[in-house]
């Protein structure tokens, strides 16, 4: 959604997934993020385009299980960004990983 709450293309943008320890530590390094601006933002029609984020396992396994917070950039052809999402992510321990 932009400004006035309508749907935006997001046709040729790109989209960066990163976390962070608090959201008031979000200006500064990520403690993980996922920027991919090829194969992150499926439909690509500018109608019901979305986000997709992969984590793998091996993307956490150096992060202490708690509460980050996260945030979705879109960052359009010219360079533009906006936050789309937002929010609390919970990183669970492993069932089967031990330390």
């Amino acid at each position: 959604m932009d400004d006035d709450d309508d749907p935006f293309t997001m046709t040729g943008a790109a989209a960066e997934w990163k976390a962070f320890p608090s959201e008031e530590s979000a200006e500064g390094d990520a403690v993980l993020a996922v920027v991919d601006p090829v194969t992150n933002i499926e439909d690509g029609d500018g109608q019901d385009d979305v986000v997709f984020v992969p984590i793998s396992p091996t993307d956490t396994r150096s992060l202490t299980p708690r509460v980050y917070y996260h945030e979705v950039r879109v960052i359009d052809s010219s360079g533009n960004e906006r936050v789309v999402a937002k929010g609390e992510w919970e990183l669970f321990p492993s069932p089967t990983d031990t330390p």
